[in-house]
């Protein structure tokens, strides 16, 4: 009797084993998402801005997005429209280096995202989208 139970102790804890290892898999995968999710999730202050494009000379108007780490020493205060700042963003042509004018702000959930646009171009890692400009495909 003892041997019985001692195999379908054994069956039980090899059956055991690949669940945890499936469930180790899963979270390794779940984690992996999150990191993703985290990387191109941002939630905090982004900037509408005026400014003269470095490449042709262009004044480009209420583009969106800048994030508040993309403006050079601004420290942490609000920054008011009309406040200029200088920025490291190179997300469009001509932006780095240039002064910025705030035009406005808004705290909200934004996203890094890829996609292709209507003439077929494929587009990775566009900065930045913001959750209302999103909607769901159809």
């Amino acid at each position: 009797m003892f041997i019985k139970n001692s195999c379908v102790i054994q069956e039980f804890f090899s059956v055991y084993q690949e669940i945890l290892s499936g469930f180790q898999e899963i979270l390794y995968v779940f984690q992996e998402i999150l990191h993703v999710y985290q990387e191109s999730c941002v939630i905090q202050e982004f900037f509408s801005v005026y400014y003269t494009s470095s490449h042709d000379g262009e004044r480009v108007e209420n583009h969106k997005w800048i994030v508040h780490e993309e403006l050079d020493n601004i420290g942490e205060g609000v920054l008011k429209p009309g406040t200029e700042v200088t920025t490291s963003a190179e997300h469009m042509i001509g932006m780095k280096d240039t002064t910025q004018e705030i035009v406005s702000s808004e705290t909200t959930t934004v996203y890094m995202v890829d996609f292709v646009t209507a003439d077929g171009q494929k587009v990775t890692n566009h900065k930045w989208v913001t959750e209302s400009e999103l909607r769901p495909l159809e």
